[in-house]
């Protein structure tokens, strides 16, 4: 009954007399061409660039995977403010946690590292980025514990959880165990 009285309102709203400008439409195609090109030096600098303007926030999740592949995630720590602002409260957390685990403690770093979880973030992401801040503490025995874990998993995210885990061995001095990994991860990764 209602959409006989509003017939356009159940019509596709992309049809061509409906005219949707987004303007960080462009924005989005460069970064995706940027990310499909595998420039992630330049994918962080124009992401990172954008986001101190106040656009594409919505992609802070991908600035966090740049930072971590480049070592980069010191940067990223001048964006908690503005992620507090903004009530992204999954990142600030998680770029916190990073900074107690820099400073060793370590309590303090993992307890705000679940929050990020708890406040949206994904725990298999927030657990690699936990690997990583662990490996940049000097924490390697705790960084294989999880990337075991992770591995584990059915569809995890194995091309991000191996550099982390072969790190470890080789800061752990299991040069054995880095080779039979790097070995799997080349094999993953070459298809």
């Amino acid at each position: 009954e209602q959409s006989r009285k509003f017939p356009g309102l159940w019509e596709n709203p992309r049809s061509e007399d409906w005219n949707y400008d987004d303007p960080e439409e462009e924005l989005y195609d460069t970064l995706d061409e940027l990310m499909e090109k595998r420039e992630d030096e330049k994918a962080f600098e124009f992401l990172t660039g954008n986001m101190r303007e106040g656009r594409l926030l919505s992609e802070s999740g991908v600035s966090l995977y740049l930072a971590g592949n480049l070592g980069k995630m010191d940067e990223m720590t001048d964006f908690i403010p503005m992620f507090k602002e903004k009530e992204l409260n999954q990142y600030a957390y998680l770029l916190e946690g990073y900074q107690f685990l820099l400073r060793k403690d370590i309590k303090r770093g993992l307890d705000l590292v679940n929050r990020s979880i708890q406040a949206g973030f994904t725990e298999e992401d927030a657990m690699i980025h936990l690997a990583r801040f662990l490996n940049q503490s000097g924490y390697p025995k705790r960084t294989i514990g999880i990337c075991e874990k992770l591995l584990k998993k059915t569809g995890s995210k194995v091309t991000e959880i191996y550099p982390a885990l072969i790190e470890a061995y080789r800061m752990q001095g299991k040069e054995k165990e880095a080779v039979a990994a790097e070995e799997k991860y080349k094999k993953i990764i070459s298809g």
